[in-house]
């Protein structure tokens, strides 16, 4: 099982040992609609690490780039790292594999970090020298209001793994790694979508320890547009489930993988009810209905039912004229 150990965030003075070196990794498309957010993103970091040798790389993924972006980056003593291919995923292998710091940690190019926090992350870490990274709590940002992005940090340690399908303790920009510990083989074979829920599924099934920050240290801008709401990112939770299962081997972690899995295949089948697809709707709730506890899923059946009584009206009624 898992290791987890909650720690206090205070930074301690800065001691006569060199400053421990990290690499932070910005993934971006540096198009012109991101500028502001960008550079926004490079200043905090700057603010986040005060006593720490830090390095930012910007992977732009992609060739949508707009060169103006790339100058303003450049100029504020920033290494860009370009790859072809417009993919998150992508990005952050890239940016992996090109860490050769003591620690690295990622932030999406419309977020930011608060201040000292990449200190207060190491500080966490050198208490615990045998934690291969720290999660931290933070700030979401909706419609130009606060609230805290975590809610149940405090049962992570006791299990993370059974946590993880509670809330997902690993958002974006949450964590500090140890270089030594998360290799690049855990970003190889990503998950499209739900890269971090995955990464915290794999790292917890590891055993890998983790220490624990309940304190903010990022602010993560959401909005109604973001790729958090999309058709895309709702359906790949089915296949991120069944990814799971290939691997789960605790019988209370298939359990919920199940359930979650079931939740998801209802929500899909939903979603093609309100597109009209019934077959598709009626085959994705079949399924669901196979989960454990798909027997919830009544009102569904329900509003099913009531489409095709409805569908088989109205073809009836095409006949007869």
């Amino acid at each position: 099982m898992s290791t987890t150990i909650s720690v206090p965030g205070r930074v301690d003075e800065p001691a006569d040992d060199p400053p421990a070196s990290v690499t932070a990794i910005v993934p971006t498309l540096a198009d012109e609609r991101r500028r502001e957010s960008l550079l926004r993103a490079i200043d905090s970091l700057r603010a986040a690490a005060r006593h720490a040798r830090l390095t930012i790389t910007a992977v732009v993924n992609g060739d949508r780039f707009d060169s103006g972006v790339l100058d303003s980056v450049l100029q504020r003593d920033v290494t860009i790292l370009q790859v072809p291919e417009p993919s998150l995923p992508g990005a952050l292998l890239a940016g992996r594999r090109s860490v050769t710091s003591d620690y690295f940690c990622f932030l999406d190019d419309d977020d930011e970090y608060l201040p000292s926090a990449i200190d207060r992350r190491i500080a966490a870490l050198d208490r615990r020298p045998d934690c291969a990274m720290v999660t931290t709590n933070g700030y979401r940002r909706l419609a130009g209001a606060d609230s805290m992005a975590l809610s149940q940090m405090d049962s992570i340690p006791s299990d993370p793994l059974s946590a993880l399908f509670r809330e997902n303790w690993l958002p974006s920009c949450a964590g500090l790694f140890r270089s030594a510990a998360i290799g690049v083989e855990l970003f190889e074979e990503p998950h499209a979508y739900l890269e971090w829920t995955w990464l915290a599924y794999r790292i917890a099934s590891r055993g890998l320890a983790i220490a624990v920050l309940d304190e903010p240290t990022f602010r993560i801008h959401d909005s109604a547009s973001s790729l958090s709401k999309s058709g895309a990112y709702r359906s790949s939770h089915i296949a991120l489930y069944r990814r799971m299962l290939d691997t789960a081997t605790r019988g209370d972690i298939r359990g919920s993988i199940r359930r979650r899995l079931a939740s998801a295949l209802s929500s899909e089948s939903a979603a093609r009810l309100e597109e009209n697809r019934l077959a598709e709707a009626w085959k994705l709730h079949c399924k669901a209905l196979a989960c454990p506890g798909g027997w919830r899923r009544g009102s569904q059946t329900l509003r099913l039912v009531a489409a095709s009584i409805a569908r088989l009206a109205v073809q009836s009624s095409t006949r007869r004229r």
